[in-house]
């Protein structure tokens, strides 16, 4: 029996492979040589189908199951479930806190704590659904923890890496040390912060790790009526069995940690923070990656609209380039649709706030760009938080209703978005971090500003770090959080909106990264 094309694959009734898929399934089939298939697709190129159609592909070989689909938002998983059904093979698994455990009124997570043990858990049930599916949905995070932990789940022909661009920021951060000076207080353990990796070892392992076990033990038996008790979860028992599972987890991480060589340790780790917070975490995505992901499926289907350098991805992932490919493909979207206007008027970087003359002439252009889409909704993406919240002081008489991301004010991001997308008048959405996951379509949002060239904050040491390591990966950064947030009101064929950048530091990432820009960013590119 001779083996079925990619695009004899495609099993969507209602819908035909649009050019740009097709283009991709002939570059996926004219390298089957290689592992790694880089695909940098802009949106509007249907990448749930198109993934879900070469994962189908690969079904025909060695493993009985196919594929993992790996993305890093719960949004994109349930696209996957709605244009993939079960009649397909496919099933989505989620986080034990996302199923509903009947017997005990509360969430898997913690119904799996008190005793006795349910004979029908929700989640197990998914789980096991999941292992023996044809094509797996998960998230990011989760199937780290899944391939590291559970034996359960087996290789694959394939794993596809969607919204590839977030993997290695989550590899990097995956079951992180972090530690607070507030804990430390509770428990009466001496807060230590330090950059010697040795010293804050010992200080873990010695110090800090015993007190902590002993907690866990002591809040164990306190609550032993909750934990053994027949009965249904009371809403007073939440928080109790909540701090009880953040400390297996937080002991769990640290009992691995712990195992690890020294010698290892300072060459992969680097401790962040400061007198009253402290991570440690790798430096690099590549060991995590090795480890837990690759052992996972015979070969990799990378997609993002922003991979820019597939190489400077390979290097980070420790994936020899030689068994990768690339494809860039063009935008369908009309570049009228889509302008980005480049107008700078002021270096936003360290000091801004000292810059009168530059303030005045950033807020007229704002007010005068608010002016013109004076009914329409927009997003400003500020950087940091002190400049949304100079923003949101001096925006009050626009004309928009403001809806302001501020952690200060206690206001939940997701809260905010969502009173943003459901009001009435014209609305103006102001953060430093939403340029990733929204879906603006249509009147949601016709335009955005980024007053901000979005570069990691040095004042992180892993960021410094990787930035003195490679600075192409710094800036890189911030153009992926450019094309992104630029990307998040354009949706389809029909829509259309307006992109300004009024940072004057766009002119040295423009320059020293013009080579990476997709073609289709740069043809809707204008400087005035």
């Amino acid at each position: 029996m001779s083996e079925k094309s990619i695009v004899e694959s495609w099993d969507f009734k209602n819908k035909t492979p649009r050019p740009k898929q097709i283009e991709t399934f002939q570059f996926i089939e004219d390298n089957m040589h290689k592992k790694y298939f880089f695909c940098e697709l802009p949106t509007g190129t249907g990448k749930s189908n198109l993934a879900l159609t070469i994962a189908k592909y690969f079904s025909q070989f060695n493993h009985q199951k196919a594929a993992y689909i790996l993305t890093h938002q719960k949004i994109l998983q349930e696209q996957y479930t709605k244009e993939f059904s079960k009649d397909h093979g496919l099933v989505s698994l989620y986080g034990k806190s996302n199923y509903r455990c009947g017997g005990k009124g509360t969430t898997c997570d913690l119904g799996s704590l008190v005793s006795p043990k349910c004979s029908s858990c929700p989640s197990i049930i998914q789980s096991e659904q999941a292992k023996n599916a044809d094509f797996t949905v998960l998230n990011y995070s989760l199937a780290l923890s899944t391939f590291k932990y559970t034996e359960k789940f087996s290789p694959r022909n394939l794993m596809v890496l969607d919204e590839c661009h977030t993997l290695e920021a989550i590899l990097t951060d995956h079951n992180n040390i972090a530690i607070s000076k507030y804990s430390c207080d509770k428990y009466k353990i001496p807060y230590k912060y330090s950059d010697d990796l040795k010293e804050m070892y010992d200080w873990i392992k010695n110090e800090y790790n015993p007190v902590m076990i002993e907690v866990l033990e002591n809040l164990t038996i306190e609550n032993d009526d909750i934990i053994s008790n027949k009965r249904k979860v009371t809403k007073a028992d939440v928080p109790i069995l909540k701090q009880i599972n953040f400390l297996l987890d937080h002991l769990h991480i640290i009992s691995d940690f712990l195992e690890i060589d020294i010698d290892d340790i300072n060459k992969e780790f680097i401790i962040t923070g400061d007198d009253k917070n402290l991570k440690i975490k790798y430096v690099y995505g590549a060991s995590t990656f090795r480890e837990f992901v690759q052992p996972m499926a015979d070969k990799f289907l990378f997609l993002s609209a922003t991979i820019f350098d597939y190489e400077e991805m390979c290097k980070n992932l420790g994936i020899p380039v030689e068994e990768a490919c690339f494809i860039s493909l063009d935008s369908d979207f009309d570049p009228e649709n889509r302008p980005v206007i480049y107008k700078p008027i002021m270096k936003m970087n360290y000091g801004w706030d000292k810059n009168i003359e530059g303030k005045e002439g950033m807020l007229e252009t704002i007010k005068a760009i608010l002016k013109e889409h004076h009914d329409e909704n927009g997003i400003i993406h500020t950087g940091n938080y002190s400049i949304s919240t100079w923003l949101a002081d001096n925006l009050e008489d626009c004309g928009h209703d403001i809806f302001h991301h501020n952690p200060n004010s206690g206001d939940k991001r997701n809260d905010i978005i969502d009173a943003f997308i459901k009001n009435k008048k014209p609305s103006l959405l102001l953060s430093p971090s939403v340029t990733e996951g929204l879906d603006m379509v249509d009147d949601l949002s016709r335009f955005v500003i980024f007053a901000k060239v979005p570069y990691l904050s040095l004042g992180d040491k892993w960021v410094k770090r990787r930035m003195e390591a490679s600075n192409t990966w710094y800036l890189l950064n911030a153009l992926k959080d450019i094309l992104q947030g630029t990307g998040r009101i354009v949706r389809h064929h029909n829509d259309h909106g307006v992109a300004y950048i009024l940072d004057e530091s766009f002119d040295h990432l423009f320059k020293n990264m013009k080579h990476k820009i997709p073609k289709w960013w740069k043809s809707a590119f204008h400087r005035i």
